[in-house]
């Protein structure tokens, strides 16, 4: 098991080393936000299941679809790994 010092963490990175430097508030937990904090760990964001079906929280795919209709939002969007149990 890795030790963390936050708690914020998807059990192999701390939440805080995902921003980037941005401002947390900036992340919404739907896909259709611009910044992207879905309810997952790194081992789901390698899209072998594909998106959740009940939580829009959980759709990482749906949210690269997104992106496609607008190639040039791309560079400004973020999506970050974060699970909270």
């Amino acid at each position: 098991m890795i030790s963390h010092k936050s708690k914020k963490n998807d059990a192999l990175v701390e939440f805080q080393s995902c921003l980037g430097g941005l401002d947390e508030n900036r992340f919404g937990n739907h896909y259709l936000d611009r910044f992207y904090r879905p309810q997952l760990n790194h081992a789901d964001t390698a899209f072998l299941n594909g998106d959740g079906l009940l939580k829009d929280s959980q759709k990482p795919k749906k949210w690269f679809e997104c992106l496609e209709l607008e190639p040039a939002a791309v560079r400004e969007c973020v999506l970050i790994n974060y699970h909270n149990d």
